[in-house]
């Protein structure tokens, strides 16, 4: 948080927010309610309001708000994903999927944005998403088509150029060095903390009874130590590619999404 205290953390999150979506109407008290843990968890300049904003608006059922994220953030994926059509997947099926997922919610699971932290790129995020559901499709058309089996490899086109360009730089053994490197340059607590919910397959409620913690204060704690993790894993891969920070974002993201299968026989060896 700033120095200006928490009042003013979440003022300037939602005067973001109110500029982004002017016509977009959110009481200040549920934008409150909505972000408490993220400003907990993240400073506030690391925070997206205006994503959050809209975000906490479509949670709401806000109609326009729907509208608006359905046009700015889904809509605009079918191009990315049109390269999917080869593998058997319609990025049609791919979006109203996420459409019905991450708006709407499905069976007893309420609607995915709401897991959206407001740390990353909104529309990156959900590329990731929407590329993980494509995957999902295609092993699935694979196993009712058996000779249409493609490379599942060419999904990785759904990715824009650049991460291509950075997944085909990257090998596994130097994503693994820089793991493992990153892991070891962690302090011991962050380290355990990571254990606890990768390997121990802990919940957040438990690993806060564990150190006596409310449990705000465990899932700040484990949000800090994945942060420091994945920021050494850019580090270290930005000074081996010797690119910008930013070009390393979306690939990272798709990385952090299997943070924990990867981190799971390093924490196990220790």
């Amino acid at each position: 948080m700033t120095s200006d205290g928490p009042d003013h953390d979440l003022a300037s999150l939602y005067a973001r927010g109110r500029e982004a979506w002017p016509d977009i109407d959110v009481d200040i008290a549920e934008f409150a309610r909505f972000v408490a843990a993220r400003l907990q968890a993240h400073a506030a300049d690391r925070l997206d309001g205006a994503a959050l904003y809209l975000v906490c608006a479509c949670l709401a059922g806000d109609k326009r708000a729907l509208a608006a994220f359905d046009q700015r953030y889904i809509v605009t994926l079918a191009q990315v994903l049109s390269r999917l059509e080869r593998t058997g997947v319609s990025s049609e099926d791919v979006t109203q999927l996420l459409r019905i997922r991450f708006l709407f919610g499905e069976a007893d699971r309420p609607p995915r944005i709401a897991d959206y932290n407001g740390t990353s790129d909104l529309r990156a995020w959900l590329r990731v998403a929407a590329v993980r559901i494509g995957i999902s499709l295609q092993r699935k058309h694979r196993r009712e088509d058996p000779d249409g089996d493609e490379a599942l490899s060419a999904l990785a086109d759904a990715a824009p150029s650049p991460e291509l360009e950075l997944m085909k730089e990257i090998s596994r053994d130097e994503f693994a060095a820089a793991l493992r490197a990153a892991v070891a340059g962690l302090e011991p607590r962050q380290r355990n903390l990571l254990r606890h919910q990768a390997l121990d397959r802990m919940s957040i409620d438990r690993i806060a009874a564990l150190y006596g913690v409310h449990r705000a204060t465990a899932a700040r704690w484990v949000a800090q130590a994945r942060d420091a993790l994945v920021a050494g894993v850019r580090r270290r891969l930005q000074a081996r590619l010797a690119v910008a920070p930013e070009r390393l974002d979306s690939l990272l993201l798709l990385i952090e999404s299997r943070l924990d299968v990867s981190l799971r026989p390093l924490l196990a060896a220790e």
